[in-house]
């Protein structure tokens, strides 16, 4: 069994500075770090040789069956033949009855450490990587895995995400400043073999990193349901570990986590739609070239069934993936920023023909949008205000700056500004027929507009459902948009159309509960409004709901019925 250990002990055995005897060699320890199961100590020897050991934390106990497994997965990594993308392990042993790996040191690349989430932490303004570094990194991430798994078929990582990654520095850059390395003197090492499959094994679930967890096996930690044959809950299954490469891809292009948790409700909440297709993909990262968002949306499918099922898979992929781009696009990997130069992109040539901006700029204002929806699907408001402002301040006027900031308005709460944000960025869109042509936004705020419009105390019911429909128009597989539509037809008295809007938007975005919500708030209204339509509600039960989701859609469905028949008389 696994626990805590003594309370206040922390994960540390040896303070930095400290001089310690392990291994058979005297050295001092000049640095630390604490993972979720695992402390790394970097130690100096009097000759000045730096080494890396890894050991199970202090202040969680581990039974004998735990350690035991982590010496078994840390002598399959020392067994792995020397490969340029995964580091190396050099030896185990024990100290103080405790399991010690010997890894190779490699020197921090900033302040915040040496892994590829270090190097996300620290871009200037908090910017994604270009599509080519973003790739680069990839490629050696697929390589490594699928390397190992040629050694050892049933090898699963089980905790690939950015911070697994390490950028070591090849010797012949040795000494130059880490932003003048060029890209092929970088080395991307994969890390962490053993310590959180282990530790898994003993809690009886996979226990990789919830940003990087595929749905099913959140579904599977909920429901409490025991997984199906060939499912390894330490480690999860090649199709979770695809999704997690997925999930770092996106992160790389982002520069924001795919999804994070909810504490309050445990669901999962993703950066954009539920289920993101390469179109999808192509319209909010105008530089990413179609068939690497191909590749990026299979691993990202919430069905597992649809991902590439082994490394090997995954890496005929990219290699297929590498060959479109090299006969299907402007793809050059000779050239340092293909597709992140405004002049290739429609909306950056927009802002510099209409609004006058530079190539820089222009590129600049993309970026800050991007990352002003991905904190806004992350609730990160404080720091999505800062850019709007600062959007404001470089492009005066834009309907896309304003659209966004009524979303920043709505999560806040804030629906009287919201709507007329909204109805001024709509008009403003419509009067610049360029700009909606280039911004896929505009069917954002059309949905915006129409959702606040048919909220109870709101209801505009002509308006909210001719802006719904344009939406649909333009964007007929968003679950967003066929949310909005449902609404729309809610408020205009359409029950059976609303009930099919609805029920197209769940099977679009299966776990999203405001839709399961909204349908089943459909379903008792229509009941009451019309019962010899309607027929019986279905039960709490039949329909899935939570006890509280069951008396929210309720209360919704009040609200709407005294709003409807307050207009009635």
């Amino acid at each position: 069994m696994t626990e805590l250990g003594p309370a206040g002990g922390g994960p540390f055995e040896f303070e930095v500075g400290q001089r310690v005897h392990l291994g058979g060699i005297t050295s001092t320890v000049v640095g630390r770090s604490a993972g979720a199961f695992g402390a790394v100590y970097v130690l100096e020897t009097d000759s000045g040789r730096r080494v890396a050991f890894k050991t199970p934390r202090r202040d969680i106990v581990f039974d004998s069956g735990v350690l035991d497994r982590f010496v078994e997965e840390t002598l399959l990594w020392m067994e792995l033949p020397l490969h340029p993308f995964v580091l190396a392990a050099r030896r185990v042993f024990k100290h103080d009855d405790r399991p010690f790996v010997e890894m190779e040191y490699v020197p921090p690349i900033n302040g915040s450490g040496s892994s590829v989430a270090a190097l996300l932490a620290e871009t200037p303004d908090g910017r994604p990587l270009d599509v080519i570094s973003a790739l680069m990194i990839a490629m050696r991430l697929i390589d490594a895995l699928a390397f190992i798994e040629s050694f050892d078929e049933s090898f699963i990582h089980g905790d690939v995400k950015p911070e697994n990654l390490l950028l070591k520095v090849h010797p012949e850059s040795a000494g130059k400043p880490f932003g003048e390395v060029a890209l092929e003197d970088l080395m991307v090492l994969l890390s962490d073999f053993g310590m959180s499959r282990a530790a898994g094994a003993d809690f009886g679930r996979r226990l990789g990193d919830v940003n990087y967890l595929a749905p099913e096996a959140l579904e599977l930690l909920r429901s409490s349901a025991l997984p199906g044959p060939g499912y390894d809950w330490a480690v999860g299954s090649k199709s979770t570990d695809a999704y997690a490469v997925g999930c770092t891809i996106f992160e790389l292009l982002f520069n924001a986590p795919r999804q994070i948790l909810d504490p309050d409700t445990g669901s999962l909440v993703f950066a954009f739609d539920h289920h993101l297709d390469s179109q999808q993909l192509v319209r909010i990262h105008p530089k990413l070239p179609l068939p690497l968002a191909e590749l990026l949306a299979a691993c990202l499918d919430p069905d597992p069934a649809q991902r590439p099922q082994t490394y090997s898979d995954l890496w005929t992929a990219l290699v297929e993936t590498l060959e479109r781009m090299g006969s299907e696009t402007t793809f050059d990997p000779y050239d340092p920023e293909p597709h992140v130069r405004a002049r290739n992109d429609p909306f950056g040539r927009y802002l510099m023909n209409r609004h006058g901006l530079s190539e820089e700029a222009a590129r600049e204002v993309t970026y800050r949008l991007l990352r002003i929806d991905a904190l806004q699907s992350l609730v990160e408001l404080g720091r999505a205000a800062e850019l709007l402002d600062e959007l404001d301040r470089m492009v005066p006027g834009l309907a896309s700056v304003e659209n966004s900031r009524a979303r920043n308005c709505l999560l806040l709460g804030e629906n009287e500004r919201a709507r007329a944000l909204l109805l001024s960025a709509i008009a403003r869109y419509r009067a610049d027929p360029e700009l909606m042509q280039v911004d896929s936004s505009y069917s954002v705020a059309c949905i915006n507009l129409a959702q606040i419009l048919s909220n109870p105390g709101w209801r505009e019911p002509d308006t909210a459902l001719a802006l719904a429909e344009e939406a649909v128009s333009l964007n007929p597989a968003s679950a967003r948009v066929q949310l909005a539509h449902g609404m729309a037809l809610m408020s205009a008295r359409r029950f059976g159309d609303a009930a099919q809007a609805l029920a197209g938007a769940e099977s679009a975005d299966p776990s999203n509960d405001q839709i399961k919500v909204m349908r089943r708030c459909c379903q008792l209204l229509r009941a009451k409004i019309s019962p010899g339509e309607a027929g019986n509600p279905e039960t709490s039960k039949e329909t899935g709901l939570s006890r509280e989701d069951e008396w929210l859609a309720t209360g919704l469905m009040e609200m709407y019925a005294a709003d409807l028949a307050a207009e009635e008389h």
